[in-house]
């Protein structure tokens, strides 16, 4: 399986540990859905990390330049995706969840698999 599938894959895992936090704490604790969106990004970053060196990219080097282009990369992708989960939401009316999944789903696959493979775990 190319790294480009095994990146897929991760990215569901992470996905859904993503938004199974994400609506537990708006709808079940009651949190503030950005809030929520935020702490739910918080746990899928740390899987799709985890999940990526020692699978999909197969880099098992404990650096600190990996793990600091990481969180470059992740800061980046925090700031983008919850940004525009808000103003979809807020501006635009939609519903939250439609928000979070298109978004998502639009950085994923654009720029996110890149990324990892070039310059976090290269």
């Amino acid at each position: 399986m190319s790294s480009f599938y095994r990146s897929q894959a991760v990215s569901l895992v992470a996905t859904a540990i993503d938004f199974s936090v994400t609506i537990f704490l708006k709808e079940i604790v009651g949190i503030v859905y950005i809030v929520a969106h935020a702490k739910g990004l918080i746990c899928g970053g740390f899987i799709q990390f985890t999940m990526n060196r020692r699978w999909t990219f197969k880099n098992d080097s404990k650096t600190n330049k990996m793990i600091r282009r990481f969180v470059i990369v992740w800061t980046a992708n925090f700031l983008l995706n919850t940004s525009l989960v808000w103003c979809l939401t807020h501006f635009l009316q939609w519903d939250f969840i439609v928000s979070k999944v298109t978004i998502s789903t639009v950085l994923a696959v654009s720029i996110n698999f890149f990324l990892q493979k070039e310059y976090v775990f290269k």
